[in-house]
Parts: structure tokens; sequence; C-alpha cells
């Protein structure tokens, strides 16, 4: 994909704009919360449980979580109910998203670097020089 370095730094503008929007979806309108955080009713041993939950990746599941909690299949049933009553599934859906805009970012600003390099190379300076 070649992108100049003004469509590079306009990407970067819209995806903070919606990485702001998107972390306070969902989070009511008097905070200024991101989905994934804790939750203002939820317990500290429910969003322990969701934060196993959430840092599984694509792979997650509640009997990873009970496991990795040192929890046997039974808790599962406990997980399930938290998972429902604090969303966990568009909780981690949102965390996603945002993990996958903010490799989006970096990577456009490492593409924004790379074009400034081309534009301060030796041959390019030489080139401003004769046109100038």
């Amino acid at each position: 994909m070649n992108m100049n370095m003004s469509s590079i730094i306009n990407e970067e503008n819209r995806i903070e704009e919606s990485l702001h929007r998107m972390a306070v979806d969902g989070a009511g309108d008097d905070a200024e919360v991101a989905p994934w955080e804790r939750l203002p009713d939820e317990s500290s041993k429910a969003y322990h449980a969701f934060c196993h939950y959430l840092w599984d990746g694509h792979w997650r599941s509640l009997r990873k979580v009970a496991d990795a909690l040192g929890k046997g299949v039974s808790y599962e049933k406990q997980l399930g109910k938290w998972s429902v009553k604090y969303n966990w599934f568009y909780r981690a859906r949102a965390f996603d998203t945002y993990v996958d805009a903010m490799q989006m970012r970096q990577y456009l600003a490492e593409q924004q670097r790379h074009l400034r390099g081309i534009s301060n190379t030796p041959a390019n300076s030489k080139k401003k020089f004769l046109t100038s």
C-alpha cells in the first residue's frame, strides 16, 4: 500500500478520534471509562476473573478462566453468571477492537517515520537543492 504522509497523518488522527469514542461507548452518560475497566457495581473477584478472560484474547473461555484461577469446573457456573451480568463478551470485544486499532496506529506511525526518513535521504536533499 502506497500512502503519502498526509494520508497517513489523516488516518492516524481519524483513528485517535475513534479510539476515544470507542473507549467510552457503553460506559454511561456521565462516565469517561473504557468498557473493559472495572464497572462501579462489579466486585473485585468478578473483575479479577474478567481480567483473566480479557487477556486470553481470541482463545478466551470460561473454562480457561476457571483453570487459571485454580478453580474447578463447577466454578464455571459462577463465571457464567458474572459474564452475563457484566457483559464480558461485549467488553472483551471492545478491548480487542481497541488493541487492533492501537496496533494499526503503531503501524501507521512507523510508516510515517519511514516516509520522513525517505524524504530526508541525501538523494532527496540533492533533488531539493537542485530544484530550488
